[in-house]
């Protein structure tokens, strides 16, 4: 049996496909971090006559991290010298015209930006890391404590030497606490965008790591023989590799909506497509265009830059849910607000 489960912010919505074609369809309210007991009782309703089961989940845990800023306290490495490398991003400015307009503020706290006495180059090293600097470095995230670290130095899409150094002796003093490199992430030129995404993967890695742990372990206990999770650019990463690829499931939930309209539009014979997929909080847009989604290589969810594959959608807070109200100046409103499941 094939299981589809999308965990929105208001309801979950289930799926199930058994092997003779019939479809079944559930719905239940959702909750924070978790996939419900009521979510759980409905698999175990559906597959008990049909034996073992693959399960797809699309999940809004990435996106409302970012959203609400829920994730982790994040302890940024980088190569001195451009330690406000986030702050200043591109110079460029959010609005045209509004001279008082500031874009939102990085995942990390300055406070929390180390700077290491180390440089490569685009030709090589320049200033070789000594092994004195690296004890240094490790004592001063020691004594921030974070829930994770981030390490970006310059360069380290050619030569990672660097950062390995410093990711060994990162995790021998703190295990148990993600270490995330650059290189490893987004080994690509341009230190703003590889930056920012390596600081958005450590940010929210221990939240979704330990969701995705959790819900490994109920979807065995409910005979779940496997699972496989929506990543934002449409495709699916298991368990394992989500975990480890945390900010590649910011738009997880929309690229699910938007690869199902592609498939509902392929049957029809129709490969140019408007989607729209509203559910109690927010409604998401995209396009299709010849059978395909249309894809970005960067963008932004909640503020926060990232430079990894996405599918385009256009996002709105308002939904089925949505909660109306007058501003100051006496307009109507609608949203962000929402009603939940009530």
């Amino acid at each position: 049996m094939r299981l589809g489960i999308d965990v929105g912010g208001t309801f979950t919505d289930l799926v199930g496909l058994t092997p003779d074609g019939e479809v079944r369809v559930g719905k239940v309210p959702s909750a924070r971090h978790a996939l419900t007991g009521d979510a759980w009782t409905v698999v175990g309703d559906w597959r008990a006559d049909q034996g073992e089961a693959v399960l797809v989940h699309g999940t809004t845990i990435a996106t409302n991290a970012l959203l609400e800023r829920g994730g982790a306290r994040v302890a940024l490495v980088t190569t001195a010298g451009f330690e406000d490398l986030l702050w200043l991003r591109r110079q460029d400015r959010p609005e045209l015209y509004r001279l008082d307009a500031d874009h939102p503020p990085p995942l990390v706290d300055r406070e929390d930006v180390i700077g290491v006495h180390e440089r490569i180059g685009a030709s090589g090293v320049v200033t070789p890391l000594a092994e004195a600097e690296v004890t240094r470095v490790v004592d001063a995230v020691i004594a921030r404590q974070p829930e994770a670290v981030a390490i970006h130095l310059l360069f380290s899409f050619l030569d990672p030497g660097h950062e390995r150094l410093l990711e060994t002796a990162l995790r021998a003093a703190l295990p148990g606490v993600p270490i995330v490199a650059g290189h490893e992430v987004l080994p690509v030129f341009r230190e703003f965008e590889r930056g920012s995404t390596v600081s958005a993967e450590a940010y929210l890695r221990p939240l979704v790591a330990g969701y995705l742990g959790r819900m490994q372990q109920e979807a065995q206990a409910s005979g779940v023989a496997e699972v496989r999770v929506m990543a934002s650019s449409g495709g699916t990463l298991s368990v394992a590799q989500a975990g480890t690829r945390a900010a590649s499931l910011a738009l997880s939930g929309p690229a699910g909506g938007v690869e199902g309209a592609r498939l509902v539009g392929a049957q029809l014979g129709l490969g140019d497509l408007l989607t729209l997929d509203m559910g109690g909080t927010s409604a998401d847009a995209s396009v299709i265009l010849d059978g395909e989604p249309l894809l970005q290589a960067a963008g932004n969810v909640g503020g926060a830059p990232l430079s990894l594959p996405h599918v385009l959608i256009e996002t709105v807070g308002a939904g089925g849910g949505s909660i109306a109200s007058v501003d100051a100046g006496g307009a109507l409103r609608v949203g962000p607000e929402s009603a939940g499941a009530v």
